[in-house]
C-alpha cells in the first residue's frame, strides 16, 4: 500500500491543512499523480491543489501533469461557484419564499460557506426538502421562474429533478424521499429532516437547515447508501467542516444526542466509519462512537473502508458488493437490499455475502425471540359464544 500518497490526500483535505506535514508526506514519497486521481474521482482536487501550492510543494513543478490537471479543475470548481452559487438564491430560495414555501437546504448547498475558500465544496445538485403537501406548489413556483423538469421513472427516483438555462449543470433536486425502497439502507426519511428543521439563512435568504448534530447524521447516512459506500472523501471533510464549524461558533457538537439520532436512524455503523475516516481529517470525536457495532462477517467487510488506504483502493464489484450490505444495521433492510437486487438484476447475480449477512440477521432475531419468555395471560380467554 502506499502510505504516504494516502496521507497525503488525508493531510490536505483537513479543512485547515498544515502545511508543514502536506510537505512532509510528499518528501515522505508521496506519489502525485496518484493523489491526483483519486482527489479529481472523490471531489476534492481544489483541497488537494490549495494544501500543495500553500505548502510551496507545486513551485516550479506547474508544468507537470498532475499540476495541470489539479489547476484546471481547483480552476473550474471555483469558477462554476463564482458564477452559479450567486445565483441560487435568486433564481431558488427566493421565487419560493414570495410563494409562502420555504425548503429546507441540506447537503452540499447548506455546506459551501462553511468550507474555508470559496470552491473547496464541487456541487453536482442542489437538494431542498419540503414536506409532501408543499411539493406541487414549489414546483409550480420553480417552473414560473424559469425551471423545467427533467422526465424521470418514479420507480427508480426518489426526487424531482429540475433544471435552469441560467444554472447549467447545477440542477434543483426537491426531495419526495432520501432513497428507493431498493436502496434503502437505514430509517431516515424527508419527514425526519423536516421536523429536525431550524431557520437559518442559506447563501443570504432565509431557509431552514439542520442543527449540526441532525445534520452530521443525515450527511452519514448519505455516504453511507448501498450505491455510495463512503466512494468519496468529500463526504467526510462535510462532517469535518460541519464539526469545525460547530466549535468555531462555542456551539460543540452533543455527541450523546448525534448517538442517539444515529441509532434511531439505524446507521451506527456508518456513524463509526465516517467518524473513523474524520479523525484522519484531525477532527476529534468521541473514541467510543468510532467503535464500529458490526461483527464477523459485517465486521471484515468493513476493514478496506475504515483503512488509511482507502482513498487509494480500488473499489471492485466484490468489495462494493460486500459494503454496501456491511453498512446497514438493521438485518431487515438488508435482505431488503438483497430483494431489490434481485428484482433489478437477477437471481444469478445475487451476491452471496448479502444472503450470508441477511440470514445470520434473521438467525440472530429469531434466537433472541425464542430467548423471551412468553408472558402469561392475565385471565382466560373468552370463549366463543355459540349460537
Amino acid at each position: 500500500m502506499d502510505g504516504p500518497t494516502a496521507s497525503l490526500l488525508w493531510e490536505s483535505c483537513r479543512p485547515h491543512a498544515d502545511e508543514r506535514r502536506v510537505a512532509g508526506a510528499v518528501h515522505g514519497g508521496a506519489d502525485l499523480q496518484s493523489a491526483t486521481a483519486a482527489a479529481l474521482t472523490q471531489r476534492v482536487s481544489p483541497l488537494l491543489w490549495r494544501a500543495l501550492t500553500t505548502s510551496g510543494v507545486v513551485a516550479g513543478r506547474e508544468n507537470e501533469g498532475w499540476a495541470r490537471q489539479l489547476r484546471d479543475d481547483a480552476a473550474r470548481c471555483r469558477a462554476r461557484a463564482l458564477i452559479l452559487l450567486p445565483q441560487l438564491a435568486p433564481r431558488v430560495l427566493a421565487p419560493l419564499a414570495d410563494a409562502g414555501v420555504m425548503p429546507l437546504v441540506y447537503k452540499g448547498a447548506a455546506l459551501v460557506d462553511r468550507y474555508p475558500e470559496v470552491g473547496l465544496r464541487p456541487m453536482d445538485d442542489v437538494d431542498l426538502v419540503l414536506p409532501p403537501a408543499q411539493l406541487d406548489v414549489a414546483v409550480v413556483t420553480l417552473q414560473r421562474a424559469g425551471w423545467r423538469v427533467v422526465p424521470v421513472r418514479r420507480a427508480t427516483h426518489h426526487e424531482l429533478i429540475l433544471t435552469h438555462d441560467a444554472l447549467p449543470g447545477l440542477p434543483v433536486e426537491l426531495h419526495r424521499a432520501l432513497a428507493t425502497w431498493r436502496e434503502r439502507s437505514n430509517r431516515l426519511e424527508t419527514l425526519d429532516l423536516w421536523r429536525w428543521r431550524v431557520l437559518s439563512p442559506v447563501l443570504g435568504e432565509p431557509a431552514f437547515t439542520l442543527p449540526a448534530e441532525e445534520e452530521i447524521v443525515a450527511l452519514v447516512a448519505h455516504a453511507a447508501k448501498p450505491f455510495h459506500i463512503f466512494d468519496r472523501l468529500i463526504w467526510a471533510v462535510d462532517v469535518a467542516v460541519v464539526i469545525e464549524d460547530a466549535n468555531a461558533r462555542n456551539q460543540p457538537v452533543d455527541w450523546d444526542r448525534v448517538e442517539g439520532v444515529a441509532r434511531g436512524v439505524r446507521c451506527r455503523t456508518a456513524l463509526a466509519v465516517a467518524l473513523t475516516q474524520v479523525a484522519r481529517l484531525g477532527v476529534t470525536s468521541p473514541a467510543e462512537l468510532r467503535q464500529s457495532p458490526a461483527t464477523n462477517a459485517r465486521g471484515r467487510a468493513l476493514v478496506p473502508v475504515l483503512s488509511e488506504e482507502w482513498p487509494l483502493l480500488e473499489r471492485d464489484w466484490s468489495m462494493r458488493r460486500r459494503l454496501r450490505y456491511a453498512l446497514v444495521d438493521d438485518w431487515r433492510q438488508r435482505v431488503t437490499l438483497f430483494v431489490g437486487q434481485i428484482i433489478r438484476y437477477g437471481p444469478a447475480r445475487a451476491p452471496r455475502d448479502a444472503i450470508k449477512l441477511s440470514v445470520v440477521g434473521v438467525r440472530r432475531w429469531w434466537r433472541l425471540r425464542r430467548e423471551v419468555p412468553r408472558a402469561k395471560p392475565d385471565r382466560e380467554p373468552e370463549q366463543p359464544i355459540e349460537r
